[in-house]
């Protein structure tokens, strides 16, 4: 009986033990994430998760997306203390990063990786030497025309110049009787032109604008000599509610868009698909070829309690296998990595676009909000194209304004 006793003892304890050690088995580590997007990047990312979980079967990703105002609500986060583990964070990064609530990534990221992204896009995220963002993905401006369009009004090949772009909008009016470009009124495409006359739109280290520089007012000039013109409408004069929905539906020739126009055409309107072509954007004769890049990045809060298991799931996302599945497979953005550039999965017309990256301009001014400068710049555009202001009068006040924020 008393052996009996002994046996039934040794088996509780160790059924006791196995039940413990099956609930300490069971207890994963939860990593918070938070981004914004529509429906198919939240799919998309939602089935990232589950491959990061089976490989990592220790974690648990609490998927928290953020579908309106996503800046506002991560910084009152970042400022509560509630802030997620893993975030995005772009350029915008950088004002967090100087209160330190985001995590120095630099001994997370190893050589050959950070020698893989292209260069312009981590060094928008990094602030003085630490690298604050990952780099998740980025995408440029390209200029799309309607090839059976050019073709009906006998122009060989897409304009390369500003003096070209000139004359194909000429002839493609008085040929096909069309508005032939849907524009902007926006910074984050007049910018692209004003880079390619090689001036700037701030002083090294920030102290001044430059936006009274005779070569951004010569851009100016040129940018809303369109709509002048008659060669040129905004999407909501066309009935449209953006310039893709202008392009789709064959009102207009030629937009500057990103690589976002691709899927939505794709999906959308596959016969226009078929009939769309991309090229670099048309530079001034002897300017300077170049685009604009927007970068997406993603970021560890710097209270996070589990910044391993954050880095994990950054690495995962960004490394050249996640990124192929989600951005090249998944994604309608392009990968920030150059050793993806000429992936073959990579949709055609994203390919094209990939190749502008050694000479793309990130949308980002270090230290300084683009963000808030542009809401100044837009209304000011528009005052020279409706002939309210003179080009000159307009980027003076532009100067005055962006003098302000800069001087805080």
């Amino acid at each position: 009986m008393k052996g009996l006793t002994v046996v039934l003892s040794v088996l509780l304890v160790l059924g006791v033990f196995q039940g413990l050690t099956r609930v300490k088995a069971e207890q994963k580590i939860e990593i918070r994430f938070s981004g914004g997007g529509q429906s198919t990047e939240l799919n998309s990312y939602q089935k990232m998760f589950e491959e990061f979980e089976k490989e990592h079967p220790q974690y648990k990703v609490i998927y928290e997306p953020i579908l309106e105002q996503y800046i506002p609500k991560i910084a009152m986060m970042l400022q509560s203390g509630t802030a997620p583990d893993v975030f995005y964070a772009g350029p915008e990064g950088i004002t967090w990063a100087k209160y330190g609530y985001l995590l120095p990534l630099n001994e997370y990221l190893k050589k050959e990786d950070r020698e893989d992204f292209v260069p312009a896009l981590l060094d928008a995220l990094t602030y003085k030497n630490r690298i604050y963002s990952v780099p998740k993905d980025f995408s440029v401006l390209g200029m799309f025309y309607n090839k059976e369009m050019f073709k009906k009004a006998n122009i060989e090949k897409p304009p390369e110049t500003w003096d070209e772009l000139l004359v194909c909008a000429q002839k493609l009016k008085e040929e096909l009787g069309i508005v032939p470009l849907s524009l902007s009124r926006d910074l984050a495409r007049w910018l692209a032109f004003i880079y390619q006359t090689g001036a700037e739109i701030v002083t090294p280290g920030h102290k001044e604008s430059l936006f009274t520089d005779p070569k951004v007012v010569e851009s100016l000039e040129f940018y809303t000599q369109f709509e002048k013109m008659g060669l040129a409408k905004m999407p909501g004069e066309l009935g449209e509610a953006w310039n893709g929905d202008a392009f789709a539906k064959e009102k207009v020739a030629i937009i500057f868009e990103g690589n976002w126009l691709v899927p939505f055409l794709k999906d959308n309107f596959p016969q226009m698909y078929n009939k769309t072509g991309v090229a670099p954007l048309p530079r001034p004769e002897n300017g300077k070829e170049t685009t604009l890049a927007f970068v997406g990045g993603l970021a560890i809060y710097g209270g996070s309690e589990h910044p391993e298991a954050a880095w994990k799931l950054i690495d995962f996302l960004t490394s050249k296998e996640g990124q192929k599945k989600l951005v090249i497979q998944l994604g309608h953005t392009l990968p920030s990595r150059a050793s993806l550039r000429e992936d073959p999965e990579l949709l055609p017309l994203h390919k094209e676009l990939m190749l502008q990256y050694p000479y793309a301009r990130v949308w980002a001014l270090g230290e300084i909000s683009i963000d808030e400068i542009a809401t100044i710049v837009n209304p000011e555009i528009e005052a020279a194209i409706k002939g309210i202001k003179t080009p000159k009068a307009a980027c003076a006040t532009m100067k005055r304004m962006t003098d302000e924020i800069i001087k805080g």
